[in-house]
């Protein structure tokens, strides 16, 4: 599996890509992507079922994650520098 994990060659990857953590990434891939599909499917479904009713996306309810203000500790060096980034992917 760890042959499925592919990333640029820049300097300090393969540090990071280890075969041990490439085979931790597929293996975790392998086990949820099933699921994370069913869920976009029926999120999917759902919206277009709302839509079909007339009822339209718009912004969730007020909450304390929507009205308090976000208080954000100052980041360490280390995180002020740029460097790999590990996102998934952009389906």
């Amino acid at each position: 599996m760890a042959g499925r994990c592919r990333f640029p060659a820049v300097a300090g990857a393969q540090e990071v890509f280890t075969p041990e953590f490439c085979a931790v990434v597929a293996e975790l891939s392998a086990r949820f992507l099933p699921r994370i599909a069913w869920a976009r499917a029926t999120r999917l479904a759902r919206v277009r079922a709302a839509v079909s009713d007339g009822i339209m996306p718009g912004p969730l309810p007020p909450s304390m994650a929507t009205t308090a203000d976000w208080i954000v500790p100052v980041l360490p060096p280390e995180l002020r520098q740029p460097g790999i980034e590990i996102s998934g992917p952009a389906r």
